[in-house]
C-alpha cells in the first residue's frame, strides 16, 4: 500500500511522465504447460524536479518485485529516490539469460539480482525500503528490511572503452550480525557479452554467462545465452527467434534446455516502451 500511495501522490503533482521497459505475454510447454505475464518496467512522473516512479520486475501473480519511490532530481547530477527504489545492484551488469528467457530464469533470480529482489520474491513480508542515487553511468543504494533485521548496501556502474563496455556491481548484505557479499562483472562488445556472477550473500554458487544476439533481417532477430555454475553442475542454454510485427512489438519462439530439468519450448508476445 505504501508503494501505491507514492504513485498516487505523484500523479497529483506530475506535469510530465515517461515509461521504460518491456511487458511479455508468454506460454511455455515442457515440464508443464504454463502461461505468464512478465513485466520489467518503470513508470516515472515528474513536475519541477520532483515526482515518483512505480515499477515491476517479474511475473504477475508469481515471482515478482514491485518498486515505488518519490524522486528528487539534483540538477544534471542525478536522481535521489526514496521509498522502495530499484537497488543499484540491479541497474547494471544484468543477466542476459534472465533478460532473454525470464520465465526460465526467475526461479534462480538470486544468481544475478540483488538480495533485496531475491528476498522479496522468495520470502513473506520481505519489504526492502530505502534510498538510491542514480546518475547516468553509476548508482548507489541502501535498503533495510526490519522484519528480517537485514541491511543491503550496493554500488554499481559502467564505463565504455571504445567498442567494449564494462559494467559491474557489488553488494554488502548484513543479516543480524553476519555479513555477506554479492558481486558481478560483465563485458560486452557489440552483440556479444560475457559475465561472471558471485552471489555468495544470496546463497548461490558462482556462475558464468555468455550471450549474443544478431539482427538477421530488418524484422527477424536471433538470441542465445548460456548460464552455468562454476562447478558445471548446473547449466542452462537458451535460443530464441523474434520477429517484429509492429513498432516495438514482436513475437518469439524460445527453446531452453536445463541440465537439471526437461527442456521447454515457449512462445511470446513482447511490447517494449
Amino acid at each position: 500500500m505504501h508503494r501505491v500511495f507514492a504513485l498516487i501522490m505523484a500523479m497529483g503533482l506530475a506535469t510530465s511522465g515517461a515509461a521504460q521497459g518491456e511487458i511479455v505475454v508468454g506460454r511455455d510447454a515442457g515440464g508443464g504447460d504454463t502461461g505468464y505475464i512478465f513485466g520489467d518496467f518503470v513508470i516515472s512522473l515528474e513536475a519541477d524536479g520532483m515526482g515518483a516512479s512505480l515499477g515491476m520486475f517479474g511475473t504477475v501473480g508469481r515471482l515478482h518485485e514491485t518498486y515505488a519511490a518519490l524522486n528528487f532530481r539534483m540538477a544534471d547530477k542525478g536522481v535521489l529516490e526514496l521509498g522502495f527504489p530499484v537497488p543499484a545492484y540491479d541497474r547494471f551488469a544484468a543477466s542476459r539469460f534472465l533478460q532473454f528467457f525470464p520465465a526460465t530464469g526467475l526461479p534462480d533470480v538470486g544468481i544475478s539480482r540483488s538480495r533485496a529482489t531475491q528476498g522479496a520474491m522468495t520470502q513473506g513480508k520481505y519489504l526492502p525500503y530505502g534510498a538510491s542515487f542514480v546518475a547516468s553511468d553509476w548508482a548507489v543504494s541502501v535498503h533495510g528490511v526490519p522484519e528480517y533485521d537485514t541491511t543491503i548496501v550496493s554500488a554499481a556502474g559502467q564505463r565504455d572503452f571504445g567498442a567494449i563496455a564494462l559494467s559491474g556491481a557489488i553488494e554488502a548484505v548484513r543479516r543480524h550480525d553476519d555479513w555477506g557479499l554479492n558481486a558481478k562483472l560483465a563485458l560486452r562488445k557489440g552483440p556479444i557479452s560475457v559475465a561472471y556472477f558471485v552471489p555468495r550473500a544470496n546463497g548461490e554458487e558462482d556462475y558464468w554467462e555468455i550471450a549474443g544476439q544478431n539482427q538477421l533481417t530488418k524484422t527477424v532477430q536471433i538470441r542465445a545465452a548460456a548460464l552455468s555454475s562454476s562447478t558445471q553442475e548446473r547449466t542452462q542454454v537458451g535460443f530464441s527467434v523474434r520477429m517484429a510485427v509492429a513498432a516495438q512489438m514482436d513475437v518469439g519462439v524460445n527453446l531452453v534446455w536445463q541440465s537439471d530439468a526437461s527442456g521447454s519450448v515457449g512462445v511470446t508476445l513482447s511490447q517494449r516502451f
